[in-house]
């Protein structure tokens, strides 16, 4: 399933980018989720009903979610924290 490695390298796109490019990070973690999708809609058409997939395939959406989230409050994380220690 070309769709599970194509969700695992932007799982670990989004995770080199935490440091340097935020938005980056939060597209890739939203690409994963919809990568994720697509190996979902591959068994769909295939009419394939493989437990174990299905249940990797919520946790890799739950995931991409949460990640989303994380990344997009990132950027505000940064201005917070560095107005807070540069503030004497």
């Amino acid at each position: 399933m070309s769709s599970y490695v194509a969700a695992t390298a932007s799982f670990k796109s989004a995770l080199s980018e935490l440091g340097e490019d935020p938005l980056s990070a939060n597209y890739d973690s939203m690409v994963a989720g919809d990568d994720v999708q697509s190996c979902e809609d591959e068994l769909a058409r295939d009419k394939a009903q493989i437990p174990g997939i299905t249940t990797r395939n919520n946790y890799g959406k739950l995931y991409s979610a949460i990640a989303s989230v994380v990344t997009n409050h990132l950027p505000q994380i940064y201005i917070l924290t560095s107005c807070m220690y540069n503030h004497k």
